[in-house]
């Protein structure tokens, strides 16, 4: 899943000015709206209206408020789709490296290997191909960590955007449910409006964190995963000690470094 740090960043700073057009609405805009309603001359006429405004802007202000809450503690956690952006990457380097090496020592991959027979091809076929395999179980735990990482921050993407719709719609709802309500006579309408954007709000808010916790429920078992292939030692030769280590270089190994067919390379520590 795609993810980029500009949209992300873009994302959040909508989400900011979001919160304070709700606190605007919570601090001034309802109550005002209330104000202006109760003043209308005939508000008094209609049997009720009084209360239906007053519970109206009680109900407005009420609904605000816990999407303000909501949206803030979302806002905690804003950092962590961008820190597994960057965390992917630096795995993604260490698959990268890891790769070149396991390449690189690879005794398939020496022509000099298939040109030459003696001892010392034998001690570096050995050497050489546990060196390589090690390498690959690096690489391979830093493929699995960046690819759980990058899908982690692509998904954290696509929940802030959600939930950036989701709140905008809100807003743009309120603002056109205050003019309502200022009319003093349409707050019957107003406060059915509210209660079903409301209601819609908060099941599409709750569905979104749902959806958040059932991918965090799937990346727990990713990790789970990881930390198999990070525990998976088996390309590790085995020491002395019975455990599986890094393979050393066993400098001794290549004390005889002769050539067969050569006489001139006779390469031997006595």
């Amino acid at each position: 899943m795609d993810f980029d740090v500009s949209s992300f960043n873009e994302i959040i700073k909508k989400l900011e000015g979001y919160v304070d057009d709700i606190g605007k609405q919570i601090g001034s805009g309802i109550p005002n709206a209330r104000s202006t309603a109760l003043d209308v001359d005939w508000v008094d006429w209609v049997p009720g209206l009084v209360s239906v405004i007053k519970k109206c802007a009680e109900k407005m202000i009420e609904g605000c408020k816990w999407l303000w809450d909501k949206i803030v503690d979302i806002l905690k956690s804003a950092w962590a789709p961008v820190t597994m952006f960057t965390r992917a990457l630096d795995w993604y380097d260490v698959k990268g490296t890891a790769s070149g090496v396991q390449s690189t020592l690879d005794p398939n991959n020496l022509a000099a290997i298939r040109l030459w027979k003696g001892a010392a091809q034998v001690s570096y076929t050995r050497t050489a191909t546990t060196q390589s395999a090690a390498a690959g179980k690096v690489a391979d735990a830093g493929d699995k960590t960046g690819l759980v990482l990058m899908t982690a921050a692509g998904s954290g993407l696509l929940f802030y955007s959600g939930i950036a719709l989701i709140t905008y719609q809100f807003i743009a709802a309120c603002v056109a449910e205050i003019g309502l309500l200022c009319t003093g006579f349409g707050a019957p309408a107003s406060l059915a409006a509210f209660l079903a954007d409301a209601g819609i709000t908060t099941a599409a808010i709750w569905a979104a964190v749902s959806g958040i916790a059932g991918l965090v429920a799937g990346q727990a078992t990713a990790f789970g995963n990881i930390d198999s292939a990070v525990s998976d030692n088996s390309g590790f030769p085995q020491g002395a000690d019975g455990k599986r280590h890094w393979p050393e270089s066993f400098a001794n190994s290549f004390s005889d470094a002769s050539v067969d067919g050569d006489k001139e390379s006779k390469w031997r520590l006595n």
